[in-house]
């Protein structure tokens, strides 16, 4: 990590002590970007605090209560959060200026990208960012409507300088504005454009629920209507490529199936334990 990461991590363990947060210091230590990405999903009020009570002590035992209410005092502190984004977008920079800029999949030099769920930037979006910095002549999109999303791809972008060819779009993909995009990406993001199996992934993790079928097809129309939403602003021949993890019933013959539902000339490819979707409008 770079100085000027040491110096925001100073900052936030200096608020966790004078919050009596000592317990979670050797956390944020050990796993920064894990903790504040944890605080930043469960701050929100739509999951009911008797599930992301459970997912909390089932996570993290040991430190479940000072856990707990350091979320529930992101709740109320937009200041906190707001300092919780700057060192998390600092770790992103940092992150971004160290890859390589060798993606899985084929990108144009120049004309426009649109990367729909952008998230935290890390993984492949921030491929995108770091592949962007590198093509001036590419204008690349971050879209995502999320509240911790916002305010980290904000401030990763102030600290990058604010390049003028990378955009924050603080909407969802389906009132995204412009049209005759080249390319469109889905990074590990298809999944989370449904609010229920946004939240199922989270608790898959701690044992808590399974993507079962009855899910997928309950929630496969918002799924749908991503997809055509990306259909519509899509040029005659652009591109959507998508990729995501494989789990319980939501796999690859899932995915291929409502992509080609929407898109023509579909391939699929494997990445270590992801796969890999590409359609042509």
């Amino acid at each position: 990590m770079t100085g000027g990461i040491d110096d925001a991590t100073q900052r936030v363990l200096s608020i966790l002590v004078n919050r009596g947060s000592t317990e979670l210091i050797d956390l944020f230590k050990e796993r920064p970007a894990s903790l504040i990405k944890f605080v930043f999903r469960f701050r929100h009020r739509r999951i009911s605090r008797g599930v992301w009570e459970r997912a909390i002590t089932m996570g993290f035992p040991g430190i479940s209560q000072k856990l707990k209410q350091l979320i529930l005092n992101a709740r109320r502190d937009h200041r906190l959060m707001h300092l919780f984004a700057r060192v998390f977008a600092e770790y992103v920079v940092d992150a971004i200026l160290r890859l390589g800029v060798e993606l899985p999949f084929g990108l144009p030099k120049s004309g426009i990208i649109v990367d729909a769920g952008s998230g935290y930037l890390t993984e492949l979006s921030g491929g995108l960012v770091k592949y962007a910095l590198q093509n001036e002549d590419l204008v690349l999109y971050l879209v995502d409507s999320g509240f911790g999303p916002s305010l980290i791809i904000s401030e990763t972008l102030r600290l990058l300088g604010l390049p003028k060819n990378i955009v924050f779009v603080n909407k969802n993909i389906e009132l995204f504005p412009l049209q005759n995009v080249d390319m469109a990406t889905l990074l590990f993001s298809l999944h989370e454009m449904s609010r229920k199996l946004y939240w199922a992934e989270l608790m898959r993790s701690f044992g808590i629920v399974r993507l079962s079928s009855e899910m997928l097809s309950r929630e496969l129309p918002i799924l749908k209507r991503v997809l055509s939403s990306i259909y519509r602003i899509l040029k005659e021949g652009g591109k959507v490529i998508v990729v995501d993890k494989e789990f319980d019933d939501y796999d690859a013959e899932f995915v291929r199936r409502i992509v080609g539902e929407v898109f023509s000339a579909i391939r699929t490819e494997r990445i270590g334990e992801s796969r890999f979707v590409e359609a042509k409008k």
